[in-house]
């Protein structure tokens, strides 16, 4: 099977809502349904996440892999960013063995570290808290102090001049991600097991292929059996 280099949030997210949606991502990408979403609805989200970004903490700095061009370095520049004390560092990235997370926003505030993560309110609040969970168990293994994890959830509303209003609400998620951890450790190990397997796991579809969001696998697993690798 195909290894995974770095094992991230959105892998760990898929892999809690199918196994088998988990193994066809990593081993067989060019099986994923073709993307029904308007482009213009995605485009519409980025820029008001990146807009609220802005407005509620600006002058960041940025750390992504998109700036360094991997993973490691992502990691070592938000780690000299926090050192360097930088007040706020957009796409901070951590990584501890194989897994790897982004927090979208790191921010110090009266010396102390919290960790934001922006969404649209059309997420659920599951998604929402594994993420955070997930996050929590990477950073606290990279000998990295986060003080706090918290959510800023945004609506968006179009007027009838085409202009966008947003309100948002933020608030701290913290208690219930700490709870999570032993299921999150086991968790990442039952999914680190699926993918040394030599089969695409046997997995009827069901409302699992729906909630929390539809699977990109959807169609493959209506019309197609197991393949042997």
């Amino acid at each position: 099977i195909m290894a995974l280099e770095f094992f991230s949030t959105a892998s760990f997210l898929r892999g809690t809502q199918c196994d088998k949606s988990l193994f066809l991502h990593v081993n067989y990408p060019e099986l994923r349904d073709k993307d029904t979403e308007p482009k213009s609805s995605v485009k519409q989200r980025r820029v008001a996440a990146a807009k609220l970004t802005g407005h509620l903490f600006p002058e960041g700095v940025f750390a992504g892999v998109d700036i360094t061009g991997s993973c490691e370095d992502s990691f070592e520049l938000t780690r000299k960013h926090m050192q360097n004390s930088v007040k706020t560092i957009y796409n901070a990235c951590f990584v501890h063995e194989n897994l790897f997370c982004i927090v979208d926003v790191l921010n110090r505030e009266n010396g102390y570290w919290k960790s934001y993560g922006v969404w649209n309110s059309g997420e659920s609040d599951d998604t929402m808290i594994l993420s955070g969970a997930h996050q929590y168990f990477v950073i606290s293994r990279c000998g990295v102090r986060v003080d706090d994890f918290l959510t800023v959830t945004y609506n968006t509303k179009v007027d009838s001049g085409n202009k966008m209003h947003m309100d948002y609400n933020i608030q701290s998620i913290r208690e219930r991600i700490v709870f999570l951890q032993d299921r999150i450790e086991e968790k990442i190990n039952h999914q680190h097991k699926i993918l040394k397997k030599s089969m695409i796991p046997d997995i009827l579809t069901g409302e699992h292929c729906r909630i929390p969001k539809k699977c990109d696998y959807f169609e493959y697993c209506r019309f197609s059996g197991s393949i042997k690798k």
